[in-house]
């Protein structure tokens, strides 16, 4: 019969990336950390769009599933690697729920102030006419 020592110790360095990938995966920290100068740049780089970092987010999440999946993971840190990208998927998904509610509320408030603006004009628009009416009415009296 043959033993299998199972590998329970705890890789601190793949644990320090994939929460750096965590927390500050869009700017490239993790891949900075990992050595990867170039990739890091080019999370830094691309992050100077809207695009681009949408872009890097995702690349970041997938480099948070890599490491998470990795064969050579210990149990505790397959662990930490689900518990990170459940969090950055609430994350994720809040901002997004938050974001479509704040452009909502300007929307409604640009909506509220355009038909401020109109009611104003009219108000303005009746109160000349009421003025030349009733220099009108003096006028041939």
């Amino acid at each position: 019969m043959t033993n299998k020592k199972v590998n329970n110790s705890w890789n601190t360095e793949k644990t320090r990336t994939m929460i750096l990938c965590s927390l500050l995966g869009i700017f490239g920290v993790h891949k900075f950390y990992q050595g990867k100068t170039a990739q890091g740049v080019i999370f830094i780089l691309l992050d100077i769009t809207i695009i681009g970092i949408l872009i890097t987010a995702i690349w970041a999440f997938i480099n948070l599933i890599q490491l998470t999946i990795n064969k050579k993971n210990t149990d505790k840190e397959f662990i930490v690697g689900i518990v990170l990208l459940l969090l950055n998927f609430i994350y994720s998904y809040t901002t997004i729920k938050n974001t479509e509610y704040n452009i909502y509320n300007v929307d409604e408030i640009k909506l509220q102030q355009a038909k401020e603006r109109t009611l104003q004009k009219i108000e303005k628009a009746n109160q000349e006419h009421r003025t030349k009416t009733h220099l009108k009415e003096k006028l041939q009296k």
